[in-house]
């Protein structure tokens, strides 16, 4: 059996135009400025919702554990 060498299955080597259709659909992410206030950065919370530390806004995807 050969194995080729020429081309690896996966590749980390992704493209601006492919980590761009990665982030979510609402367009919001983690270390994106906040929609409220402005002056906070968006970051998850243990309920992995993105969070606004500095008003309290959050976005949730309502895709939970169950």
């Amino acid at each position: 059996m050969t194995v080729s060498q020429s081309t690896p299955a996966c590749s980390l080597d992704m493209a601006p135009a492919t980590l761009a259709t990665t982030l979510p659909a609402s367009g919001y992410h983690s270390g994106a400025s906040c929609p409220v206030c402005d002056a906070g950065r968006l970051d998850y919370n243990g309920l992995l919702d993105l969070e606004c530390p500095q008003c309290g806004w959050t976005l949730s995807g309502g895709a939970g554990c169950t």
